[in-house]
Order: C-alpha cells, then sequence, then structure tokens
C-alpha cells in the first residue's frame, strides 16, 4: 500500500525568535536568565488526542500532542508533539502509528495508544504501528529524562506483553521481530510445519533498550523452543493446532498417526519390505489414540503382521528399538486379540528367531489367548 506524506500542521510562534526555528523539526529555548515564551497553535483537524502528565519527573505536568491523522491509510496519528517545559520537540512516523496491539496493564498514561512505565531516572513511552498481515508492527520507544524525549527503540517488532519477569523492578519488553510462515499440513498430528521464530527479550534500563540474551533464552525454552536469537528459514518447526508447545521437527513428526503408512503395508501384506514395515511401526504414538479411524485400522493391521510376518516384525522392531514407541506397540498386543488366527501365528511363531523382544511377546500372547478362550 503506498502511503502519501501529510503536511505537518502544528504551527509554533516564537516572540523575537528568528524564522528559520518556526520551520525546525525540533525547537528547544536554551536557558537563559530570561525565558522565551512559546505559544502553541494547533489545527483541531490534524488534532488526534492531548494527554497530560509529568514525563520526566520534575514534579510539573507536561503535554503529549497526537497529531495528524492518516487520511485514506490505516492508522491514528502520524505525529507525536512533546511540550515539556519551556522545551518543545515533534517526531513523524515512517508509518501513522495506531492502537497498542498489546493488552496493556500497569500503563502510567490514560490512553490505548500509548504505553508509559516509570522509573526513578528515566521514563520510558512506548508506541505501536499500524499491524499489517505481512510484518510485525513498528514499535517506537522513547527515553523520558530530564532532557527532552529521545527515540532509543525503533523496529519491526511485535510486543507480545511488557512485564516484570524476574521480579527485580524493571519491566521487559516480550515480542518477537518475526512472523511464523507456514508452510506444510501435518494432518496425522494436527499441526503445521513453520518457520523458526523465537521470541526476544528486551530490558529498559539507564535510558536504553538492550536484548537480554539470557532471558531471551529461558523465555523460549520455557515458552517455545530455543534454536537460536534469529528468525530462520532453514529451521521447520512443529506447531501443533490445539495450542501445545511446539518442537523442531523430527522425521518421526511425519509418521506418527500417517495412516498412508498403514495403508502402503496393507496392500503388501503377504510380502512386505523391511522398510514398509518399519515405515508403519513408526506410525504408533500414544497421541494417536483420540484418532479412531488411525486406531482401529493401525491395531488390526498390527495384529495381522503379528500372524503372517513375526519374524519379519520383530526383526525390524528389535533393530529399531530406540525409535520406536515400544509401549504403545505393547499395549496393542497387549489388548485381546480378537478374530486372531492362532493356528496361523504359532506356525509362524516358530520360525522367529529367539530374542528378548520375542519372549516378553511371548508372554504377552499366551497371556491374551487366555483372555480370548
Amino acid at each position: 500500500m503506498r502511503r502519501i506524506p501529510l503536511l505537518f500542521s502544528v504551527f509554533i510562534l516564537f516572540a523575537c525568535a528568528p524564522k528559520d526555528a518556526r520551520h525546525a523539526n525540533k525547537q528547544r529555548n536554551e536557558s537563559s536568565a530570561e525565558k522565551i515564551p512559546i505559544r502553541l497553535t494547533i489545527d483541531p483537524e490534524q488534532l488526534v488526542e492531548v494527554l497530560s502528565y509529568d514525563l520526566n519527573n520534575d514534579g510539573n505536568l507536561d503535554t503529549i500532542f497526537l497529531l495528524e491523522p492518516p487520511l485514506g491509510d490505516p492508522g491514528i496519528f502520524k505525529k507525536i508533539l512533546f511540550s515539556i517545559n519551556a522545551d518543545t520537540m515533534s517526531f513523524q512516523g515512517e508509518t501513522a502509528w495506531d492502537t497498542l496491539i498489546w493488552t496493556a496493564k500497569n500503563n502510567e498514561i490514560s490512553s490505548d495508544k500509548l504505553f508509559l512505565t516509570r522509573s526513578e531516572e528515566v521514563n520510558y513511552l512506548l508506541l505501536s504501528g499500524t499491524q499489517y498481515s505481512c510484518c510485525p508492527v513498528q514499535t517506537t520507544i522513547f527515553a523520558l529524562t530530564d532532557k527532552l524525549p529521545k527515540i532509543v527503540f525503533d523496529q519491526e517488532f511485535q510486543v507480545s506483553s511488557i512485564e516484570d519477569l524476574d521480579g527485580n523492578g524493571i519491566l521487559e519488553i516480550i515480542g518477537s521481530s518475526s512472523f511464523v510462515q507456514t508452510f506444510q499440513e501435518i494432518d496425522s498430528i494436527d499441526a503445521k510445519l513453520g518457520t523458526y521464530s523465537p521470541f526476544k527479550v528486551y530490558e529498559m534500563v539507564e535510558g536504553k533498550v538492550l536484548m537480554d540474551y539470557g532471558k531471551s533464552k529461558k523465555y523460549n525454552q520455557e515458552n517455545y523452543l530455543f534454536a537460536g536469537y534469529d528468525y530462520s528459514e532453514d529451521i521447520p518447526v512443529v506447531y501443533f493446532r490445539d495450542g501445545r508447545k511446539p518442537h523442531l521437527l523430527d522425521t518421526l513428526d511425519l509418521y506418527e498417526c500417517n495412516i498412508d503408512y498403514c495403508l502402503q503395508l496393507n496392500q503388501s501384506l503377504d510380502a512386505p519390505t523391511a522398510e514398509y514395515v518399519l515405515d508403519f511401526l513408526l506410525t504408533f504414538d500414544d497421541r494417536c489414540k483420540n484418532n479412531i479411524e488411525f486406531s482401529e485400522f493401525s491395531a488390526t493391521l498390527l495384529l495381522q503382521l503379528l500372524t503372517k510376518q513375526p519374524a519379519l516384525l520383530l526383526e525390524v522392531w528389535d533393530q529399531h528399538k530406540a525409535i520406536l514407541d515400544h509401549q504403545s506397540l505393547i499395549a496393542e498386543i497387549q489388548s485381546p486379540l480378537i478374530d486372531l488366527d492362532y493356528e496361523e501365528l504359532d506356525r509362524n511363531w516358530s520360525e522367529v528367531p529367539p530374542s528378548d523382544l520375542k519372549a516378553e511377546m511371548t508372554k504377552l500372547i499366551e497371556a491374551a489367548k487366555k483372555t480370548d478362550f
């Protein structure tokens, strides 16, 4: 969307001031024995909101003017003007500022467009740009000291919360400098595959806004995952639709509850390959129990494989035990073996070489026989 710059319509009239001073973006009276009076004339059509607050902790009320509503573009105001004691300074956003995109708790100023946090030495004022679907908003942070306001942070950054993470009295800004881009559905586990987009934690301290790498790492480990501090399209992440904590893609994620691998084995059950058997065994996971279609079909197919190809089944199972969900497979064998052809199983079972897994399975089969009979 093309943005058309608008002419700033706040007029600052100086008594005895040179003409050039009226056109400067920054107007400031140097300390002197005689104060230079200032009269602000605001075009009412360009005024969005006026707020008063002691911005620099000197005991005097200061004024903030939100100005220049964008015409034909999203956003609420494009310019902010501070009047602090006898000094004024105005700033124009690269794009329009808007309503805060995060829920602002403990806001020192009564506004849904500004967030003010106080400390003994420095106050901070946060502004949020307009939200677009492509990218994070432009977040602007001013440091307010005994001097005029200063921009200390101005970049695309999607604030998710502002809070004191460690209880030390210093607020941290938590958010992300990039959006997750999803590029593949994983229906078998009700998830999507997307890019890696970590949170970043910034501290507002001593008039600066600095990223805290230790807190950023800890926050990601507890609430997301950690694989570095920067966005990456080369680190695939599994995002579950039910809101569970994401995790890095493991190739096993593409197998879990995937009925396609069941169909693949079913079509070659009389002479399956070890690869097809492994693909099938990898689909078993405790999370699949809620997938009724998969659970019933895979359980039946496992018993058919046990009956027809027990030697191959146990060979693949034993060889890849470290990556298989052993307990989920065992749970299926422990279930009553309804409609199982025990005669065929007994004939083929004798061909299975001795192993610890065979001994474990033999006990389960014998117990299942007693249950069925």
